[in-house]
């Protein structure tokens, strides 16, 4: 006869109660900034899972740090400006931004060689314009 260990759970300490709210906070901000409209409280408790109390919650204190903010009229949830500031700065100084940068060069360089040839089949005169710091637009 083979006896396995089973482990209960054990009361969560108040850091992994505060990281668990935190994570769920963050998990709702999510739905909100990748949903392709405004969400009511009602479908953001249905796609988090989560009790509509604790949304609620939730919802109250992103808009307190404007992380979210309420429509008045339709009272559904949008990202705030804070979210809306960050998210630039984050992709301004992301570890990856050496390689979105090279990869524009070369779509630059692309575009360049193909563009003697646009011009020759379109009526209609295409322009390039440079852009300080050398990326063309």
């Amino acid at each position: 006869m083979t006896f396995q260990l089973v482990e209960f759970p054990t009361k969560t300490s108040s850091v992994d109660s505060a990281a668990s709210s935190t994570l769920r906070a963050f998990a709702v901000l999510e739905q909100i900034a990748e949903a392709d409209d405004s969400l009511t409280l009602e479908e953001l408790t249905r796609i988090s899972g989560l009790p509509k109390p604790t949304v609620h919650r939730i919802l109250r204190l992103l808009m307190r740090g404007r992380l979210v903010e309420r429509q008045a009229l339709d009272k559904r949830y949008v990202v705030g400006p804070r979210v809306s500031a960050l998210a630039p700065a984050v992709q301004m100084r992301s570890p990856h931004r050496r390689e979105r940068r090279a990869i524009l060069a070369r779509l630059v360089e692309i575009a360049a060689t193909l563009l003697p040839e646009v011009n020759s089949r379109s009526t209609q005169p295409t322009k390039k314009f440079a852009r300080p710091g050398g990326m063309a637009a």
